[in-house]
């Protein structure tokens, strides 16, 4: 709260470029056989305060199909597709933040 208030904002900025390349990678990367995952399935959320989420809803049958796909099911093995940007993505983001920290400073 104390920060000042350009802070805030190149913080957001990064914020909402690096989920949005979360995203993005995790629409590239979703099995071809769920089409409506890699297309409209995912969606970041949000905006507009100091947090962001990438999520999946469900499908328009009203299946979690994106929790099935990410973690398995007894019939099928997981697929993980979402929590590995984060493995991608979570450490450029936390080396924007300390750039964006070291030059306010």
């Amino acid at each position: 709260a104390a920060a000042p208030a350009a802070v805030i904002a190149k913080v957001r900025g990064s914020l909402t470029r690096h989920v949005n390349k979360m995203a993005t990678g995790a629409r590239a990367d979703a099995p071809r056989d769920r089409p409506w995952l890699a297309t409209q399935g995912i969606r970041v959320t949000g905006a507009g305060r100091l947090s962001r989420a990438m999520s999946s809803g469900p499908d328009p049958r009203g299946k979690p199909v994106a929790l099935f796909v990410e973690f398995g099911t007894v019939k099928h093995p997981p697929q993980p597709f979402m929590y590995p940007q984060l493995d991608k993505v979570g450490p450029l983001f936390v080396a924007d933040v300390e750039r964006i920290l070291d030059e306010a400073i």
